[in-house]
């Protein structure tokens, strides 16, 4: 490393923050509640705040414009952390609407109508044995999520997975290969696969399913018609989500904030007690600055951790942790309307797809879309898109997806049609992927160390809360974790609170988290067994057949037999 083409900052911080998301935000916010005096920084290597949540703005209906979402959109009742920050800036909230019949591809081509969000009722579409196959294969999954917290006394925080007998066995495999093996109906196999692309912006084969179990623990349940936005306790931000993180910047003040300004190494000189920030200007000006803190809370997504060089290095299941860690391809967007016409058909303006028709590798764009109309009721969809449109130009994107709707909807969709908005976000520079983060098969054993931190840099974001993982939720919570972790670094031990901290490495009554088992189990090889089985069988067959005379059947099929096992085996039958 040129240390000389750095040039030095003249401030020493306690803390600096990377990333100016939620989670990056929210901490540095609760490190100056709780101790004013902090020299405290945050770096962002965007151009602005808001990290994966984001709002634009769109023309609408009457002659008007609205803030819509492109990024994190929903928050629910039971997310205390994200709802206080949203009640203490006064935002509006509003209950998503899910009145009516939300239509579905599922099992076949053509569309069916559902009706009701919840998972009983809104089977009135399917068939008896749709409906039992779908809701016994839900239970399976939710089963396991039980299971799981039995073996685990009941715990919330899920930290020990591998002190579950089946963690092992569930880590080997992917979301895919226990539906294939599992699920015997395709109307059910659709609605899991589509609920994953939701909710993780990924193939099911991509998916680890302990940690897909895992997931389901820590959000309550995993229901495949209700997705994101149809159920009664998920309530939008009225004006976008991104209003959050403006209000935080603005709170902490502009000059504790530095936009444009990418990290490129962490460097921890434990002899002087001090880290060091290598970072760069992502805008016009090719500047580099040192910067230097006592304190890192790293609050950017896992993906990019393994993006900035660490020295010393980082430990090997951590670094493996940060190279393995998928991100989803998610493809938002929203199309605003001269009316609401669904909602005068009686429909929800809810679409789950598969996106695949009869025809082979054909893709139709549609994922799942949701109502978003505003609270002065000016209307809009909004909605997921199948990844394999990625590469695809923004206008043949805007007109696949008009074309879709206009499959389910009719002609209104193109006729109302007022504006278009999209993101790609893993085309999105310092983001590379949405909505968070997953494990891929084999890499549980590397997520244990999630929300562990190295010398004195700690570790934020959506994907290393304890509960609601991948949600605003789950950042601001590991955002105020780690505020928590640093003052109990630097010596403010009255102001911290452990409640928050249990779990975590400052918690002394924390056991440390079983290792999946390593053991050898010498077994005899199923080959070995078969041949051994057939060999056995056929010298049974041989000896019976010598000592005793055949019966006119087996006369009348021993020309069959020879046959089949000339044809199986090459070897000709003995004649006697």
């Amino acid at each position: 490393m040129d240390n000389e083409a750095f040039s030095d900052s003249p401030t020493h911080y306690d803390v600096i923050v990377i990333g100016a998301g939620l989670a990056g935000l929210n901490a540095a916010t609760e490190l100056l509640r709780l101790k004013p005096t902090l020299r405290v920084l945050v770096v962002e290597a965007k151009e602005r705040v808001g990290g994966r949540t984001l709002s634009v703005s769109m023309k609408a209906a009457r002659g008007t414009s609205i803030h819509a979402d492109l990024g994190g959109t929903w928050v629910r009742r039971a997310q205390p952390n994200i709802l206080k920050v949203i009640e203490d800036f006064g935002l509006k909230t509003i209950a998503q609407y899910s009145n009516g019949i939300k239509w579905a591809q599922l099992g076949k081509h053509k569309w069916r109508p559902l009706t009701k969000s919840e998972l009983l009722r809104c089977m009135r579409g399917l068939s008896l044995c749709e409906a039992l196959d779908l809701w016994w294969n839900v239970r399976k999954i939710e089963k396991l999520a039980e299971k799981m917290s039995v073996a685990l006394y009941f715990t919330v925080d899920v930290t020990d997975p591998f002190s579950w007998c089946r963690a092992a066995e569930f880590n080997e495999i992917s979301l895919a290969q226990w539906i294939r093996k599992n699920v015997t109906g395709r109307c059910a196999r659709d609605a899991l696969e589509i609920a994953a692309r939701t909710t993780y912006g990924a193939e099911p084969d991509r998916i680890n399913m302990l940690y897909h179990i895992i997931m389901c623990k820590l959000t309550g349940s995993f229901n495949p018609i209700k997705a994101d936005g149809g159920s009664s306790d998920v309530l939008r931000v009225e004006g976008g989500t991104e209003q959050i993180s403006k209000q935080l910047a603005e709170k902490l003040g502009k000059d504790r904030i530095i936009l444009n300004r990418a990290v490129e190494r962490l460097e921890v000189d434990e002899s002087q007690g001090i880290t060091r920030v290598y970072t760069y200007s992502t805008g016009a000006a090719c500047e580099k600055v040192l910067y230097t803190c006592s304190q890192v809370i790293c609050a950017v997504p896992l993906n990019l951790c393994s993006k900035i060089s660490f020295s010393p290095p980082l430990p090997y299941l951590k670094q493996r942790l940060f190279e393995s860690s998928m991100p989803g391809s998610m493809i938002t967007f929203i199309i605003t309307f001269e009316t609401a016409f669904w909602r005068e058909e009686g429909w929800s303006g809810e679409v789950i797809s598969t996106g695949r028709t009869t025809t082979a590798n054909e893709v139709l764009p549609l994922n799942c879309t949701f109502d978003y109309t505003s609270l002065t009721g000016i209307p809009a969809i909004t909605g997921y898109m199948n990844e394999e449109f990625t590469d695809m130009d923004k206008e043949d994107r805007c007109n696949a997806v008009v074309q879709d709707l206009m499959r389910v909807f009719g002609e209104r969709a193109m006729l109302q049609f007022l504006d278009y908005r999209e993101k790609v976000w893993s085309k999105e520079s310092f983001i590379c992927g949405a909505p968070g983060a997953f494990m891929p098969c084999g890499m549980m054993d590397c997520w244990l160390t999630i929300r562990e931190p190295f010398l004195s840099i700690h570790f934020a974001g959506a994907e290393t809360a304890s509960k609601w993982i991948g949600w605003m939720e789950g950042a601001v919570e590991s955002g105020v974790r780690s505020a928590h972790e640093v003052l109990h670094q630097l010596g403010h031990h009255d102001i911290v609170s452990y409640t928050i901290l249990k779990g975590s490495i400052y918690d002394n009554e924390r056991k440390e988290p079983l290792a999946p088992s390593k053991h050898y189990e010498e077994k005899t090889s199923h080959s070995y067994r078969a041949v051994f089985f057939f060999s056995v069988l056929c010298l049974g067959i041989l000896v019976y057949s010598k000592k005793y005379r055949l019966s006119y059947t087996a006369r009348a099929m021993k020309p069959l037999e020879n046959a089949l096992v000339r044809y199986t085996t090459g070897i000709e039958w003995p004649h006697w």
